[in-house]
């Protein structure tokens, strides 16, 4: 009996203190740290978010993120291989996010975080350049000896936007938060894919079948932006 009354004491107590920290420190300024897509890859650079919690329920805010560029984009290792787009021996890829903004209203039902959000996000154009070795490969029907350089480019895009995230405010102010903005509209993309050095042609068709792999990866993913911030609130 005592450990029942134990634990009814504590289910109702840690409700009520993740709530009274968003109720108690309103204002909210956070840190948002870098977002890795894959090794060694930062997509998006680091930012900030501003937002004031007009009770425990309701938040409104804004977030910003600078220009990002770097290597190792994506890939995936294949034993000691590393391939994007079924295709193996990608030696490097580069990348480029131009800065990304967002506005979002979260409505939290629940003490202990828990949100969903409807708002705005506006992502700055972007860019993944893709090099592959010479070697042998098969592209669409046919077998080739080949390099292969693939080239995406994504327009500036803004659209409304649903998400989700979870956030924590102590009774101190110290605060924790991670959620995505998934974007209701998709933007326009260029592929380009080359081979600088194949021993023949390739020919068009074969290089049609390879960029429909390339776009059906990317139209998997929608504009959206995912965060996981630090800070204080006041």
């Amino acid at each position: 009996m005592k450990r029942l009354t134990l634990l009814i004491l504590i289910l109702a107590w840690v409700p009520a203190l993740f709530a009274d920290g968003r109720e108690q420190n309103p204002l909210q300024l956070q840190w948002l740290t870098p977002s890795n897509w894959g090794p060694n890859a930062t997509a998006y650079d680091q930012g900030a978010a501003l937002g004031y919690h007009f009770n425990p329920q309701w938040y409104f805010g804004v977030s910003g993120r600078g220009r990002a560029e770097g290597e190792s984009a994506m890939g995936w290792m294949m034993g000691s291989e590393r391939m994007m787009f079924q295709q193996e021996g990608l030696d490097q890829s580069t990348y480029t996010r131009e800065p990304t903004q967002t506005v979002e209203l979260r409505w939290t039902p629940w003490d202990f975080g828990l949100y969903f959000s409807a708002g705005g996000l506006s992502l700055g154009a972007q860019s993944e350049h893709y090099v592959y070795d010479k070697r042998a490969r098969i592209l669409g029907d046919n077998a080739y000896t080949t390099d292969l350089d693939i080239q995406i480019d994504r327009e500036a895009g803004s659209g409304a936007a649903l998400g989700a995230g979870y956030v924590w405010v102590s009774e101190s102010g110290f605060s924790l938060s991670a959620g995505s903005l998934i974007a209701v509209d998709q933007r326009q993309k260029t592929i380009t894919i080359t081979t600088p050095n194949a021993d023949s042609t390739v020919s068009e068709a074969d290089l049609a079948h390879l960029k429909d792999d390339v776009s059906w990866r990317e139209n998997m993913f929608p504009m959206s932006t995912f965060s996981l911030g630090v800070g204080w609130n006041f």
